[in-house]
């Protein structure tokens, strides 16, 4: 009841007694406020539950719509087992008249149209056969849905892989599945993600996915061409340069760690010329980003197992008793390194192959413009000479 019911009820009580007072007649005063009360709470109470009806209304027709997003439309169990029963009835009964069709006509006592008969029975056995598979395969079908359903609730999305772990299918299957159900009309506003990770239930939600993930392309696009624009201006490296350098410092980074571990002079001295090296290929690296392929054999082979044979010297400098078997060990890791660098030195000379090949070049032109242009004079051996 509103505030003004209750004012209006108090203005009848206050009315009631200022009557009472002026007629000096008090006899019906208790039965007029008493009314007044019984009519406004009466009022109270039919209000209350006119509100609660309404509250009630509200909630259910909330929950249908949740729930109206997967199961806007409920197919029939029914008519798959009727198509199914009906089907397979009508394959085994045509399925007979064939077989006593064709009988008859290869009896010898059968006539002409027995051939026929038997066709047409045949004809009829393939079509109940069709009703037949169509209604198993939409009591499958249909069973899978109500299944979804109950894993989706209200939901407006689920990832495919929610369905997935509760159902115990593949996402293949789920998929194939759901695009039947969406084929059938069952599910009039499903769709999938580009990835088809996620199923969508409605429209709404739907475009907004694809606004977003415009808006993310072309975020992604104007990302790519700054990229593509800093490479060119030697600003940033491509990824997979960067990848590699990135591996190169972890490694760098890990091959101190060892060095500073290992207080053995003759190692630190190996291992600080292998700092030295690795620093100047990946110094090289950063000048000229053409040469990082070189490295993929070195980042994927040779600097894991570089790593692996220091952390195994570690581990046998921190045994208490040293044995004949540690110090042979210890012994082929420190030749080892050796090797090593040697190796890493070889491919820090290679990367400047280039390099050398194009100076030489270039001095061989400019000889040759300074032939050209009488600065020097050639000999017969190929030589020259400068003028004087």
């Amino acid at each position: 009841m509103g505030i003004e019911q209750w004012l209006d009820t108090g203005t009848d009580i206050v009315n009631a007694v200022t009557d009472a007072i002026e007629t000096g007649n008090f006899n019906n005063l208790s039965k007029d406020i008493e009314r007044s009360v019984n009519n406004a709470v009466q009022v109270s109470a039919t209000e209350y539950k006119q509100r609660m009806q309404n509250y009630s209304a509200a909630m259910s027709a909330e929950r249908k719509k949740k729930q109206v997003l997967f199961f806007k439309i409920k197919p029939s169990k029914a008519d798959d087992w009727l198509r199914t029963i009906i089907g397979g009835v009508g394959a085994v009964f045509n399925g007979l008249f064939s077989a006593a069709m064709l009988s008859e006509a290869f009896s010898g006592y059968g006539m002409s149209g027995d051939i026929i008969a038997a066709i047409f029975f045949a004809v009829l056995t393939a079509v109940f056969c069709r009703m037949a598979y169509k209604g198993t395969k939409g009591r499958k079908i249909t069973d899978s849905f109500y299944q979804y359903g109950n894993i989706v609730g209200t939901r407006e999305y689920i990832p495919i892989s929610e369905i997935c772990n509760q159902t115990g299918e593949t996402k293949k299957t789920v998929v194939k599945n759901l695009r039947e159900m969406i084929k059938l009309g069952y599910l009039p506003e499903a769709k999938f993600d580009d990835t088809e990770d996620t199923l969508m239930l409605s429209n709404n939600l739907y475009n907004e996915y694809r606004k977003n993930s415009a808006a993310r392309a072309e975020a992604e696009n104007e990302l790519k061409k700054a990229k593509e624009e800093a490479i060119k201006k030697g600003e940033a490296y491509p990824d997979e340069v960067q990848e590699i350098l990135e591996e190169g410092d972890a490694y760098l980074k890990t091959i101190k760690r060892c060095n500073q571990e290992i207080p053995d002079k003759v190692m630190t001295d190996k291992l600080n010329r292998m700092e030295q090296i690795m620093a100047r290929i990946f110094e090289q690296v950063r000048k000229e980003p053409s040469t990082a392929g070189d490295l993929r054999k070195l980042i994927e082979y040779y600097l894991p197992t570089t790593a692996k044979l220091l952390n195994a010297y570690i581990d046998l400098e921190k045994q208490p008793e040293v044995g004949d078997n540690i110090k042979n060990t210890k012994i082929e890791i420190e030749n080892t390194l050796d090797t090593i660098n040697d190796a890493f030195e070889k491919l820090l000379d290679s990367m400047f192959e280039d390099m050398a090949w194009d100076i030489s070049s270039d001095i061989n032109v400019m000889k040759n413009m300074m032939a050209q242009d009488g600065l020097t004079e050639t000999n017969v051996m190929g030589g020259t000479v400068q003028n004087g």
